[in-house]
C-alpha cells in the first residue's frame, strides 16, 4: 500500500506536525504494510493531515490519478489566521476527499454546525465519516525519566502554548495560579508578544516564574512537564489538545474546562473549572488550594491512547476504502 502524506506546510511545531510524526512512528512501531510516497509517485491513499497543510488543486491531481483521499479534520481553521481562506479551503477538501477522520467527537459537532447548511457535507459527515483520537508517544511521554533538579518544595504549575490565540485564555490561567494559597512557581512555555515577555507576564513582584519559548524537542518537553505538578489548561474550545494527552501521559494533575475534546474519554484526576463557585473564588481560596493539593497528591499516569492505536485505526481505515 502506498500512501501520501499531504504536507506543504512549512512550520515544524504544531498539532498537524505532531500527528504526522506520531503516525509515521507508530506505522513502523506497529510493522504496517505501508510505504510513504512522494507526490510524484502514484499513491493508493493520500492522508491529508490538515486542509491548511497542503493546495486542493494537487490534491486533485491525485484524486484524479485514481488515490483515496482521506481528511483529518482537527478543528474549523479560521479565517483571520488562514488570509480570509480557512472555511473555503476545509469545504473544498472536505467535499473532494473520500473519507473524513475527525479527531474527536467534538471535531465533528463543530463541523456539523460550521457547515449546516452544505447538505453533501453533513451526510458526508454523517455517513462517511470517522472519530480516531490524537495518540500519544509513551516512549517519551511517560511518568518515569529523567526531571530537572529543582526545588522539591514548590508546586509547579506549568502553562503551555504554541500559538498566541485568544482560546488559549492565558489571562485566566494565571489567575487560577494565584488562587493557590502556598510555595508556588509558574513555569511558562510558548510564543507571547514581546511586551508580555519583557514585563515578567504582568506578573506581581512577588509571583515566582520561569519562561521557557518554545521547546521544540519532545524529550525536553517531556522531562519538563515530570518536573512539574499541575498543567494549566482553561482552553474551551480546543478539538483534541496534544499537550493534555501528553501531560497526563507523564502524570501530571489538570486543571481544565468540562467543554471541547480535552476532556473526551478522561479518566484522570482532575479539576473540572465549571465546578468551581465562580461568584466567590478568593473567599474560597483555602478550600480551592486543598482541591488542587488533593489532585496533586492523588496523580498518576493516565491510559491514554498511544501512537500504535492511532496509526492501527488508520492502518485498518486504509485497507477499508481500498477494499
Amino acid at each position: 500500500m502506498k500512501v501520501y502524506i499531504a504536507n506543504d506546510s512549512k512550520q515544524s511545531i504544531g498539532g498537524g506536525w505532531t500527528f504526522i510524526r506520531n503516525f509515521i512512528e507508530g506505522l513502523k512501531r506497529i510493522k504496517a504494510k505501508v510505504e510513504l510516497v512522494d507526490f510524484d509517485v502514484k499513491a493508493d491513499v493520500v492522508l491529508i493531515p490538515s486542509s491548511t497543510m497542503t493546495d486542493y488543486d494537487k490534491m486533485k491531481v491525485l484524486k484524479d490519478r485514481g488515490a483515496k483521499i482521506i481528511l483529518r479534520i482537527n478543528g474549523i481553521p479560521e479565517d483571520s489566521r488562514n488570509r480570509g481562506t480557512g472555511y473555503s479551503r476545509l469545504m473544498n477538501m472536505a467535499l473532494l476527499a473520500d473519507r473524513l477522520v475527525f479527531q474527536s467527537v467534538f471535531s465533528r459537532i463543530r463541523f456539523l454546525e460550521a457547515f449546516k447548511d452544505q447538505t453533501k457535507l453533513i451526510t458526508k459527515a454523517e455517513k462517511k465519516s470517522d472519530v480516531i483520537n490524537n495518540g500519544v508517544d509513551n516512549l517519551v511521554f511517560c511518568k518515569e525519566g529523567d526531571t530537572f533538579n529543582w526545588d522539591q518544595s514548590k508546586i509547579r504549575f506549568l502553562f503551555v502554548q504554541y500559538n498566541r490565540h485568544e482560546n488559549k485564555r492565558f489571562q485566566e490561567a494565571k489567575e487560577i495560579f494565584r488562587l493557590f494559597k502556598g510555595n508556588k512557581e509558574l513555569v511558562i512555555v510558548g510564543r507571547f508578544c514581546p511586551e508580555m515577555i519583557e514585563y515578567r507576564f504582568d506578573l506581581y513582584p512577588h509571583e515566582e516564574y520561569l519562561y521557557i519559548p518554545t521547546m521544540e524537542d519532545r524529550k525536553d518537553l517531556a522531562k519538563l512537564m515530570r518536573s512539574c505538578d499541575v498543567l494549566l489548561f482553561p482552553a474551551i474550545l480546543d478539538n483534541m489538545p496534544n499537550t493534555v494527552l501528553e501531560a497526563r501521559a507523564c502524570g501530571l494533575a489538570v486543571i481544565l474546562h468540562p467543554y471541547g475534546g480535552a476532556v473526551e474519554g478522561y479518566t484522570f484526576q482532575s479539576l473540572v473549572l465549571g465546578s468551581l463557585p465562580v461568584d466567590h473564588l478568593w473567599s474560597n481560596r483555602e478550600a480551592i488550594t486543598l482541591n488542587i493539593k488533593r489532585i496533586i497528591e492523588n496523580k498518576k499516569a493516565d491510559n491514554v491512547f498511544l501512537i500504535e492505536d492511532m496509526s492501527e485505526a488508520f492502518y485498518q481505515l486504509f485497507k477499508e476504502v481500498l477494499s
